[in-house]
């Protein structure tokens, strides 16, 4: 399988020493579960898209600092993409901001959350079941970082998991696409460095807190098993379970 990592962002300056790249991220956890998969990179944020889809088997939107609805050419065309994806029938993941994209391009909303920043390790609530093995299959846990969120599902779309603090933290649209506002693709310790980097502007109280969830377990290698058999569904099949047990 080939998958196009489709790059919305880019890790900061500050913290290129330590961590990789957000593609490298992806190539990471997706080699982890499948070492035969290829993969190529698209700088999206730079305007750079695949000539032609079908070189690639499957897409993944990464995340970004950036939101969905500002009034950026590289954002409005991801949509447009997202859009061509979509009507071929291609097969995509959306991450956070990825999520948020697939959201809005198929007719969602995306808004700035009244309950602020989202950071560190959150658990929400499966409301499909999927045939889970972990959590007594009523719970997905994975890394967070963010302000926005999806607050209308696009048409079609399936919710799969929410909380309180997040409504609409995972959906799926029929076999096409598979969106988590979570990020499988991070660690505790990229994690952690985002929070301190952002402690004036989320709050000492918030960031460490933050910092405490950590020690709670997280559902990186599951979920990027999860996206994989996802992808492996042919698309004139009805979606089946994909258990992240």
């Amino acid at each position: 399988m080939k998958i196009g990592i489709l790059q919305c962002d880019e890790v900061m300056p500050v913290f290129r020493s330590e961590f990789p790249d957000y593609p490298e991220m992806f190539e990471r956890i997706l080699l982890d579960v499948n070492p035969s998969l290829t993969m190529t990179v698209y700088r999206v944020i730079d305007g750079v898209h695949p000539e032609d889809i079908d070189t690639c088997d499957a897409y993944i939107f990464t995340g970004s600092r950036y939101s969905v609805y500002e009034d950026t050419p590289w954002i409005g065309a991801a949509k447009v993409l997202v859009q061509r994806l979509y009507t071929r029938g291609k097969k995509m993941a959306g991450i956070c901001f990825g999520h948020q994209l697939i959201a809005e391009a198929l007719g969602g909303k995306v808004e700035r959350s009244v309950n602020g920043w989202g950071i560190g390790v959150h658990t929400w609530t499966i409301r499909r079941n999927l045939g889970l093995k972990t959590n007594n299959d009523v719970q997905l846990s994975l890394l967070v970082s963010h302000q926005d969120q999806v607050v209308q599902l696009p048409e079609h779309a399936e919710l799969i998991a929410s909380s309180g603090f997040c409504p609409i933290a995972a959906f799926q649209v029929g076999n096409t696409a598979l969106c988590f506002q979570g990020h499988p693709e991070f660690t505790p310790a990229f994690s952690r460095a985002l929070m301190e980097h952002r402690r004036e502007r989320i709050g000492d109280a918030n960031v460490d807190a933050g910092i405490a969830s950590l020690k709670q377990p997280h559902m990186s290698e599951p979920v990027a098993r999860w996206i994989l058999e996802f992808f492996s569904v042919p698309r004139n099949e009805t979606p089946g379970q994909h258990p992240l047990g």
